[in-house]
């Protein structure tokens, strides 16, 4: 196949619940100039058989099996990220889907701008209700530059936080991606983290298509995100693994402000995350006795912070201990402060 103008990578693990419509969303695009690339990661389900069965009635569709035991979905998608020949790259998690013209609206807007990254916004469906949201957090538009095309540099300490990290509802230059050597990491939960805010740092030119075009599936049992809580490490080995690969590359002392700010983010998200307590005291400990001051996140300033608000969560994680943040910070947060105060004290 000649002339691909995108190519689209999905990594596949036990994924048959949802796969049907994640494929259909991507052979029904009205751009017909691309390429599917399918990697199964070791499925033990049905999944197999459905891509099979895609394949043999749409000959766009490439299969590949990554047969190693991984982590996560990094392995498959630099696998899928090797065999692509598109001029754009775009990545679909297997139980989430595209509008019917979303590589037609974001291919054409990023080739007629010689974009590297494109970002795009997205519906978050709530499968327990199933209904889709307008949620803000997918993208933060407050923090993205208001011309049509920008560079990384215009962001500021925002850059890490336009954006959530995730690589579903971006398109980025192949040739860029490949030229920069940026891969995914295989880290728990944030894999895709490293990549999209790499992409970030090294790009030349950047734009934000205002439009929902992704539907991101959320909540779905056995997912990375679903899972997060399991693993305390993703707390801080996104920020720490992007941090080495922007002193590779000798531009950190120029983003180290965005790295902390995200550092600070990740980390206060992932701990109100924590599947018990005793994994929310372990990644409390990490952040306290290393990764926090290692990302300089102990240096912003309360004016060069992103989130302001995160200036006295910092003062706990870094001087308290796990109980002091649960009383002192969550349980206000979930509860109120009425409540949390008759449970403060309470042994965990």
């Amino acid at each position: 196949m000649e002339g691909i103008k995108v190519s689209v990578i999905m990594a596949v693990y036990n994924a048959e619940r949802h796969l049907r419509q994640a494929l259909e969303s991507v052979c029904q695009q009205t751009l017909r100039d691309i390429e599917i690339i399918c990697v199964d990661d070791g499925s033990t389900d049905g999944s197999m058989e459905i891509l099979k069965e895609f394949a043999g009635q749409d000959d766009r569709i490439k299969i590949l099996q990554h047969l190693e035991t991984t982590d996560g979905a990094a392995a498959a998608r630099n696998m899928g990220l090797q065999a692509a020949r598109g001029e754009y790259l775009s990545f679909l998690d297997a139980d989430d889907w595209f509008e019917p013209d979303m590589l037609e609206k974001a291919y054409e807007k990023a080739s007629l701008r010689e974009l590297d990254v494109l970002i795009f916004d997205a519906y978050v469906y709530r499968e327990a209700t199933g209904y889709d949201e307008e949620t803000g957090w997918v993208v933060r538009r407050e923090f993205i530059p208001k011309e049509q095309v920008f560079a990384p540099a215009a962001c500021g300490a925002s850059l890490f936080r336009i954006q959530m990290g995730a690589a579903w509802n971006i398109l980025f230059r192949r040739t860029f991606i490949q030229e920069q050597g940026i891969s995914f990491a295989s880290i728990h939960h944030t894999d895709d983290q490293v990549f999209v805010y790499l992409s970030f740092a090294l790009a030349r030119r950047m734009s934000f298509l205002p439009e929902r075009l992704l539907h991101y599936r959320k909540d779905v049992a056995g997912s990375q995100s679903a899972n997060a809580g399991q693993h305390p490490e993703a707390g801080y080995m996104g920020p720490w693994v992007l941090k080495q690969e922007l002193e590779k590359r000798g531009i950190y002392k120029k983003y180290w402000k965005a790295v902390a700010n995200l550092a600070l983010e990740v980390s206060e998200w992932h701990l109100c995350s924590m599947a018990n307590f005793e994994n929310f005291a372990i990644l409390q400990r990490a952040l306290q006795d290393e990764y926090l001051r290692a990302l300089r996140a102990d240096c912003l300033r309360p004016e060069q912070m992103t989130d302001p608000a995160l200036d006295a969560w910092q003062e706990i994680v870094l001087e308290g201990t796990a109980e002091d943040m649960i009383d002192h910070y969550y349980l206000p947060r979930w509860l109120g402060e009425e409540a949390a105060e008759l449970l403060h004290g309470l042994p965990w």
